[in-house]
């Protein structure tokens, strides 16, 4: 077992169906949770297996990608507008809300917290 707080053990999958359940689970979880509780969606159950559906047709490489995004950032995505950055209450309503249900092992640290627009953000059109 790993020694850091941060640190999880990790191995190596060819296809989604190799990405155990309760983690699948999590991460549908957390998406769902995030744009319900973050983002105040009020479809988010919807809005979140819509597009689990798509990923499934899109295909397993497709889908396993999917389980290396950023919930806060999916979630962001499927709320709206994919322009806008997220803020950071919004990043702080996201930490707690890991912290509250999955603990402490995937907490953003404070830098992360602060920033106003996410390392991926879209430029918007001139």
């Amino acid at each position: 077992m790993p020694d850091d707080l941060n640190e999880e053990p990790y191995g190596i999958v060819d296809a989604a169906a190799d990405v155990p359940d309760d983690l699948k689970r999590q991460f549908w979880g957390r998406i769902r949770d995030t744009l319900r509780d973050v983002f105040h969606h009020p479809q988010a159950q919807e809005v979140a297996d819509a597009f689990r559906a798509r990923l499934r047709k899109a295909g397993t490489e497709t889908e396993l990608h999917a389980y290396h995004l950023d919930p806060l950032q999916v979630a962001a995505d499927l709320a709206g507008d994919r322009l806008a950055p997220v803020t950071p209450g919004q990043r702080a309503a996201y930490a707690a809300l890991v912290r509250d249900r999955v603990g402490l092992a995937d907490v953003p640290d404070a830098a992360s917290l602060q920033r106003a627009v996410p390392d991926d953000v879209l430029p918007r059109p001139s």
